[in-house]
């Protein structure tokens, strides 16, 4: 089973928040976290995380238009 590894956790969170963001002060903030937790990361692991952000958005999206 492979270690759960926190930083790839904390970069969706992240990118989950840079989504749902509505202002450009709050915009500039996860930008800046986006790039610190990605560092070190393969493009394979960037973008892998990219992708469950965007699942995660969209669930979230979806369930506030119920």
């Amino acid at each position: 089973m492979q270690k759960i590894n926190l930083q790839k956790i904390k970069l969706v969170e992240t990118f989950v928040n840079f989504y749902l963001s509505k202002d450009e002060i709050s915009d500039k903030f996860f930008k800046s976290d986006i790039e610190w937790f990605a560092t070190g990361l393969t493009m394979t692991e960037f973008e892998a995380c990219k992708s469950v952000a965007e699942d995660l958005y969209m669930k979230e999206v979806s369930n506030n238009d119920n």
